[in-house]
């Protein structure tokens, strides 16, 4: 009850392992203010963990370049399971070409939050470009559909193009807390 669980499609060397542990690290900075702002401790005077976070990377020097996954749940009690999740609230996508080798969309829950790259110019657009088997599912499920061009808004925050393939997924961060 009261969970979300997330799960990031990415390509292996954009720093999706990274934002997912980014987000996992803010969620749980987040359960500590928020336990010693109300004070809430443990019998040994540390924050009581109030947001309890799994989290279930796919990575590893083989991935560099492939298709990846990263699978987050964040709940106010004890999570007993660590797997690639079936079911999710939210599906961050950096991978602009995911709907050519899988499906984003399997397992995003009826009304959920779907955010996903893409360097189009407009919502139109974008649109066009995922298939209609897809876009019917987005309609059919009512999924909340968010277009994020993560490229463009690291290529300005750095010049470094090694850094910008791996900052992209930091604006996915951004999208997370906004969806």
């Amino acid at each position: 009850d009261n969970s979300i669980a997330v799960r990031f499609h990415s390509i292996g060397g954009w720093g999706m392992i990274t934002t997912g542990k980014n987000l996992g690290m803010i969620l749980g900075e987040f359960s500590s203010y928020i336990a010693e702002r109300d004070g809430e401790f443990e019998e040994d005077g540390t924050p009581k963990e109030l947001i309890h976070v799994s989290a279930n990377p796919k990575y590893g020097s083989e991935k560099k370049g492939a298709p990846t996954n990263y699978f987050m749940v964040a709940a106010p009690e004890r999570i007993r399971v660590n797997c690639d999740l079936r079911h999710v609230d939210v599906v961050l996508c950096c991978d602009p070409k995911a709907f050519l080798h899988t499906n984003p969309l399997d397992g995003l829950r009826p009304g959920g939050s779907f955010v996903w790259e893409s360097n189009e110019h407009s919502s139109e657009e974008a649109w066009k470009r995922i298939p209609r088997k897809f876009r019917q599912e987005i309609i059919d499920k009512n999924i909340n559909m968010y277009v994020l061009n993560g490229f463009e808004i690291a290529a300005k925050a750095t010049k470094r193009e090694d850094l910008q393939t791996r900052m992209q997924g930091n604006s996915f961060l951004g999208a997370f807390f906004g969806v």
